[in-house]
């Protein structure tokens, strides 16, 4: 079971890095969810895009292993019409 160990500490650490860049830079954006390996975030239309890559490359980053870890960024009004970036 260490591979779903390691999953959650990703996680973690991705959502806590996410949460400081938002808080410490005032960006008009929440952390609304997460589910299993996917974080939800509400982010203003203004910034969406060049806040999803610059989140998605911090989440790709925020552990360094062996293997790299990829991140799809997807955006939508609601969870049932996402589309990638």
């Amino acid at each position: 079971m260490p591979i779903q160990s390691l999953e959650a500490d990703i996680m973690k650490r991705a959502l806590i890095e996410s949460f400081q860049l938002i808080r410490d830079e005032k960006i008009s954006a929440r952390i609304a969810l997460t589910v299993h390996d996917e974080l939800i975030l509400e982010v203003s239309d203004d910034i969406l895009e060049s806040f999803s890559e610059r989140i998605a490359r911090l989440m790709e980053n925020c552990l360094r292993i062996s293997v790299p870890l990829v991140v799809d960024a997807k955006v939508g009004k609601n969870l049932g019409n996402l589309k990638k970036i």
